[in-house]
C-alpha cells in the first residue's frame, strides 16, 4: 500500500515570498488480520524564493527513511536508514549541494521469546 500526499504553501513577507511544494509517499506492508505496517517514507520538496518578480533561489530536497525489523536469536532488531540530498541554485548562479545519511540499529528483547514470569502448567491443572 502506498499513501501519496501533495502539499503546497506560500509564505509572503513584503516583497519576499517562498513557495513550497512537498510530495510524500508512505509505504506500508499489508498482512491479513493486522493493521498496515509502515516501512518507508520518501519526500521530495521544492522551494522557490522570490524577491518581487525575480527568483532569488531554487532548491530541491529528497528525503528517505526506511525501517526493517528482524528477529536475531532472542533480540528484536530494528534498523532505521535516513538519507537527505539537497541541490540549490541562487540568482547569482551559485550552485550548492548537500548530502547526508545515517543508519541506527535498535535492539530490544523479543516479547515473544523472553518471558518475565516462569512458565507453569496451563490454568485448570
Amino acid at each position: 500500500l502506498v499513501e501519496l500526499k501533495l502539499q503546497h504553501r506560500t509564505i509572503c513577507e513584503g516583497l519576499e515570498s517562498e513557495h513550497w511544494w512537498v510530495l510524500s509517499n508512505d509505504f506500508y506492508h499489508l498482512f491479513p488480520e493486522l493493521p498496515p505496517q509502515h516501512f518507508a517514507t520518501v519526500a521530495a520538496v521544492a522551494c522557490i524564493k522570490r524577491f518581487g518578480t525575480s527568483i532569488s533561489e531554487a532548491s530541491c530536497y529528497l528525503r528517505t527513511e526506511s525501517v526493517e525489523t528482524s528477529l536475531q536469536n532472542v533480540t528484536l532488531q530494528t534498523k532505521v536508514w535516513k538519507t537527505l540530498k539537497m541541490v540549490s541554485i541562487g540568482s547569482d548562479g551559485c550552485f550548492r549541494t548537500h548530502q547526508s545519511s545515517n543508519t541506527r540499529i535498535l535492539e530490544t528483547p523479543s516479547p515473544f521469546l523472553v518471558s518475565s514470569k516462569p512458565r507453569g502448567p496451563p490454568p485448570g491443572f
